[in-house]
C-alpha cells in the first residue's frame, strides 16, 4: 500500500497527473515519509502532498516533519546556484568553459527545480589543457581536493563539492570503453553543443542525444557499483520527457547494441514508465518489458536506496583494511547477482575488483607488518 502510494504522489509531483489519493493513516504516511528520504525524493513528494484534497492530506505531525525538510532543500538550492554561478565566472576569468553535467543541468527542467535535492557540481572539460588549468585553479583556492582517481579531481568550494572530469565515464570492460570513447569523441567534435544560462553566466550542456545516453549509462554504473536511488531514475524520465523531440532514436539504439544495454534499459525503462508515469512515446527505443529484470533492478533499489546507503552499515571513517575487506564484501557477490542484466560489464568489474582488491590487501598487510618491525 505504502509503495503504492508513493508511485502515485511522484507521478503527481512529476507530471500533474490526477489521481484519486487513498486517505492513510499516520504510520503509512511515515512509512512513506521514509522511503522518500531513502530514495532522496522527498521535496518532490512534498510538493504532490501539499495540492492534496484537506481529506487526503497526511496528518499534522507529518506535515509539520516536512516543512524543515523543504525548507532546507530549497536552501541548498539556492546555495548551490550561486555558487554555480560563482565558479562559472572563475573560471571563464582563465578562459575556460566547461560542460555542466547532471545535477543542477537536468535539475532545471523539474516542475519546481528548487524541491530537487542537489547532489555535486559535475564539471566535463573539452581538453587536457582547459582540465589542467580548472585542476591547478581548485588547488589554489578549494578547501579540499582528491585527485585519487586519475584525470578526475573532487573538491570542496564555498561548501560546495565539485568534480572535475577528463572523461564522461569509463567502463570495466575494455570494449564497451573503446566504443564509449569512440562516440563521445564523435559527438562532441561534431554537435554543436546546446547552451543554458544560470543568472550572469552560460553554461555547456551534451547534445540531447548524448546526455540522454550517458544518463542511462551512468545509472547503469551505479547499479553495478554500490546502487542508486530513484533520484537519478526521475532525473532520467524528466530529460527524456523535456527533450523527446531533440534525441535520435535510431542513435540512441546504435548505441545501446553497441554496449549490450538492452536489459538495463528495458528495466530501466519499465520503472519509469509503469511507476513513475512518463509517457512511454518519450523513450528513444521501443520497450520490451521484462519482469524478471524489471523486479531484479526495483528491488536493488528499494533495499539499497541513494548510492546503496542502506547497505553500508557503519558510520563515519574506518580502517583501510577493512574498508577493503567490505568493499569486496558487498561488490563482488553484487556484480554476480546483476549479471543478467549486463553481462560483460558484471564479469569485466568481478575481475578487475577482485585483482585490484588482494593487491590492495597484501600492500596494506605488508605495509602493517613493516611499520611493527621498526
Amino acid at each position: 500500500m505504502s509503495r503504492h502510494s508513493f508511485f502515485l504522489l511522484l507521478r503527481f509531483a512529476l507530471w500533474k497527473n490526477l489521481f484519486k489519493f487513498p486517505v492513510m493513516n499516520e504510520e503509512e504516511w511515515q512509512e512513506i515519509l521514509k522511503i522518500s528520504k531513502e530514495q532522496t525524493v522527498i521535496g518532490n513528494l512534498a510538493d504532490a502532498i501539499t495540492t492534496l484534497p484537506i481529506e487526503s492530506r497526511p496528518p499534522a505531525k507529518v506535515m509539520q516533519q516536512l516543512v524543515p525538510l523543504v525548507l532546507h532543500i530549497e536552501q541548498q538550492h539556492y546555495r548551490m546556484e550561486q555558487t554555480l554561478v560563482d565558479l562559472f565566472k572563475a573560471l571563464n576569468q582563465i578562459n575556460v568553459r566547461p560542460i555542466l553535467m547532471k545535477g543542477q543541468s537536468v535539475g532545471r527542467r523539474y516542475p519546481h527545480p528548487e524541491h530537487r535535492i542537489c547532489g555535486d557540481i559535475d564539471l566535463l572539460f573539452k581538453s587536457d589543457e582547459d582540465l589542467k588549468r580548472a585542476n591547478e585553479w581548485a588547488r589554489q583556492h578549494a578547501e579540499w581536493t582528491d585527485d585519487f582517481y586519475e584525470k578526475h579531481l573532487a573538491f570542496r568550494w564555498k561548501g560546495v563539492v565539485v568534480e572535475h572530469h577528463a572523461h564522461l565515464s569509463s567502463l570495466a570492460s575494455r570494449r564497451y570503453d573503446h566504443c564509449w570513447k569512440e562516440i563521445v569523441a564523435a559527438e562532441l567534435g561534431t554537435e554543436t553543443l546546446p547552451e543554458i544560462h544560470f543568472g550572469e553566466v552560460t553554461a555547456y550542456e551534451l547534445p540531447s542525444t548524448l546526455y540522454a545516453f550517458f544518463l542511462l549509462l551512468h545509472k547503469c554504473e551505479h547499479v553495478m557499483e554500490d546502487g542508486l536511488g530513484l533520484r537519478q531514475v526521475c532525473d532520467w524520465a524528466i530529460f527524456l520527457q523535456s527533450e523527446s523531440s531533440r534525441i535520435d532514436r535510431e542513435k540512441f539504439q546504435k548505441w545501446l547494441d553497441l554496449l549490450e544495454l538492452r536489459p538495463l534499459a528495458n528495466a530501466f525503462g519499465q520503472i519509469v514508465v509503469d511507476d513513475i508515469g512518463m509517457s512511454e512515446e518519450c523513450l528513444p527505443f521501443p520497450l520490451v518489458r521484462n519482469q524478471k529484470h524489471y523486479q531484479l533492478l526495483l528491488r536493488d533499489i528499494f533495499k539499497g536506496g541513494n548510492f546503496g546507503k542502506k547497505r553500508y552499515p557503519y558510520k563515519g571513517r574506518v580502517g583501510k583494511l577493512y574498508d577493503m575487506w567490505r568493499t569486496l564484501w558487498v561488490k563482488l557477490p553484487r556484480y554476480a547477482h546483476l549479471y543478467q542484466l549486463w553481462p560483460r560489464e558484471s564479469c569485466a568489474r568481478y575481475s578487475s575488483m577482485f585483482r585490484r582488491g588482494i593487491k590492495r590487501i597484501i600492500s596494506i598487510l605488508l605495509s602493517k607488518c613493516s611499520n611493527s618491525h621498526k
